[in-house]
């Protein structure tokens, strides 16, 4: 028999109408990120549906921008959209359909090129700078329905949003590897049915030469970029944590009971996204090729010992900041190259 971690109740395998405690398929990393591991058996219908009113939506904007350049496969068709900031025109942008359409047209007097978000507009537009005495009737001008370029996207990690959509990842994984609501402490409110705010979320950072080493040069594994889990229980340390990785640069260890007493466990998960294939560790820590012994001296993914868990809430954030950033333009630089190559394949520009 299967509870919902979120309320305790009994989950329903009949899907009766109208009934909110019936089974229903749950993405333990949403599938807009591309996740694709699923059970109908961590949260009812009802749980399903409010908690991605209250955190997905929000938690899965904050990654748009790379799920949609990369062009990840779902399991749910969407068409999907995100805003950014053009640097050089110093105007809004929102992305869709693979092309950026500005919010407001824009005149390049130098490219004599109007950009807008539809070639309508941008007609419209040149009458109006007709008008206005800026260009000539007979200026022969450009429009463009796509403004790229140099973007600046919003990105933020530091709201509550974002540690409950990693919480909630880490619960619903650790409900499907048969953790119980009970050793949920840390993140669910029992009493209150709910996740609780102060949610203890720690960055990851690599501490010994060996993953130091591994991590500076993971961009080079065909399976890059990954998403993974890893979830850890000892009784005798009493600890339980959830290791999450989204896109290979976003690392979390969350902590779900600072009290365990259940039995040790140890479980991973590693999502080659691009590949849309499960990998083993054994697959991802070995295809690079540099380092081909790496697995002797990385034995176990992202396990760690309480004492490190402490060392790394210690870590001073400017070391955070320089390791999450790189990270970040890392990723950022795949997904661009990506994009752009995948653009250009469209357009015909470049062979398959």
């Amino acid at each position: 028999m299967s509870t919902c971690y979120l309320t305790g109740n009994t989950i329903l395998e009949k899907n009766a109408p109208n009934h909110d405690d019936h089974k229903s398929v749950e993405h333990i990393i949403p599938n807009a990120l591309g996740g694709k591991l699923t059970s109908s058996y961590v949260l009812t219908s009802k749980s399903n549906l409010r908690l991605n009113e209250e955190i997905d939506k929000d938690f899965n904007k904050i990654f748009a921008s790379f799920a949609t350049k990369l062009d990840i496969q779902k399991d749910r068709k969407t068409s999907p959209s995100f805003n950014a900031f053009n640097m050089k025109y110093e105007t809004d942008v929102f992305f869709k359909d693979g092309r950026y359409f500005p919010r407001k047209p824009v005149y390049d007097s130098e490219k004599k090129t109007i950009y807008a978000d539809s070639i309508n507009t941008g007609n419209n537009y040149k009458k109006y700078l007709i008008k206005n005495g800026e260009v000539s009737s007979e200026d022969e001008l450009i429009i463009m329905d796509d403004l790229a370029g140099e973007l600046r996207i919003p990105f933020g990690l530091g709201n509550n949003t974002f540690k409950k959509g990693i919480a909630k990842i880490a619960a619903g994984f650790a409900t499907l590897k048969g953790i119980s609501r009970s050793d949920l402490k840390n993140v669910i409110d029992i009493e209150n049915n709910k996740f609780i705010d102060k949610l203890m979320v720690i960055p990851y950072i690599p501490i010994s030469e060996n993953e130091i080493v591994f991590e500076k040069n993971i961009h080079k594994s065909p399976y890059f970029p990954i998403h993974s889990l890893v979830l850890y229980g000892q009784k005798q340390s009493q600890i339980l944590y959830c290791y999450v990785e989204l896109f290979s640069a976003f690392q979390f260890y969350i902590i779900l009971d600072e009290n365990y007493c259940g039995d040790d466990i140890y479980e991973s998960y590693i999502y080659s996204i691009l590949a849309s294939e499960e990998i083993t560790y054994n697959d991802y820590i070995n295809s690079i090729s540099e380092f081909p012994h790496m697995s002797e001296k990385l034995i176990d993914f992202r396990k760690t010992s309480t004492t490190n868990l402490i060392k790394l809430t210690r870590v001073g954030q400017q070391t955070f900041k320089e390791y999450c950033h790189s990270n970040f333009h890392t990723l950022s630089a795949f997904t661009n190259y990506k994009f752009i190559s995948s653009k250009a394949k469209r357009l015909g520009l470049i062979n398959s």
